[in-house]
């Protein structure tokens, strides 16, 4: 094996265990570590226009899915502190936080009948 292959595989040795949360010398990055390897390889030989079997890469894609942590949405929150500095010397001063507004309902609007007046009508001589 030459030496940059050496450090290629070293290289994806320390990747796997960055990626898994384990030690360098666990022999689960190192195995993915191989995989990984035997992968480039594969790949290198399928650019290079010599005849593979692309089944064998599926296979190794395959072994590589089992071992690769499931992605999850990363979720933010956000926590809003109240700070007061000092004026002078930038310092931070201790203060209670403002008063969360409660969300009341409004009230209903009331309703309030008023009775329109009704027009007069005059007798000169109109039905």
């Amino acid at each position: 094996m030459s030496v940059a292959r050496v450090a290629q595989y070293r290289q994806l040795v320390k990747e796997a265990a960055k990626q898994l949360r384990c030690k360098p010398t666990s022999e689960l990055a190192r195995h993915v570590a191989t995989l990984r390897l035997a992968r480039s390889t594969y790949a290198e030989r399928l650019v290079a226009g010599r005849d593979i079997d692309p089944a064998a890469l599926l296979r190794i894609d395959e072994a590589l899915r089992q071992y690769m942590p499931t992605g999850e949405p990363a979720g933010v929150q956000f926590t809003i502190q109240v700070a007061k500095l000092c004026a002078k010397c930038r310092a931070e001063l201790e203060v209670e936080p403002p008063p969360v507004a409660e969300e009341r309902p409004s009230p209903p609007p009331s309703l309030t009948v008023v009775p329109l007046k009704q027009p007069q009508r005059s007798n000169n001589g109109a039905p």
